[in-house]
């Protein structure tokens, strides 16, 4: 089974909380969304979120503890400059459910509407990782500045 957390800034940040309670219920994977799930069906509206290091932090934190839960930590939203692939990788545009039906009943790609909604601040400029990130959400960009994304 796997779940879709999606965080606010008001509510707990320790996704090792979520992690324990999402086992003891049978979940496996657990994808921790950063504003909207990857399909976009579920949003947060970013003046509710923390920040994205804070979120990638308490993601770090939780990865040792959800691994021995038998738990596998996704995250969808942050870029690789704040929360490496390598520690908790990516869904976006590699998974499924990365189409969504239109109203008038074609697919669309979930992917070319989140990128519509990304920019990449001046530090991506040169970043090794730019060819696979979608960036970061403009409303983001717009709420906290760039201060918090560096090219790797």
């Amino acid at each position: 089974m796997q779940a879709w957390v999606l965080p606010r800034q008001d509510g707990d940040l320790s996704q090792l909380s979520w992690a324990r309670w999402l086992a003891e219920h049978g979940v496996e994977e657990t994808i921790f969304c950063y504003h909207a799930s990857p399909p976009l069906w579920n949003r947060v509206p970013m003046g509710e979120l923390p920040s994205m290091r804070a979120f990638a932090d308490s993601m770090r934190a939780a990865l040792p503890e959800a691994g021995r839960l038998g738990i596998k930590l996704w995250s969808c939203g942050i870029p690789e400059c704040v929360l490496k692939d390598s520690e908790a990788p990516r869904v976006e545009s590699r998974r499924l459910f990365d189409e969504t039906l239109r109203t008038d009943g074609a697919p669309a790609a979930c992917s070319r509407a989140r990128r519509k909604a990304k920019a990449f601040p001046a530090a991506c400029r040169g970043c090794r990782a730019q060819a696979l990130c979608e960036g970061v959400w403009k409303g983001y960009l717009e709420n906290r500045g760039e201060e918090e994304f560096s090219a790797i």
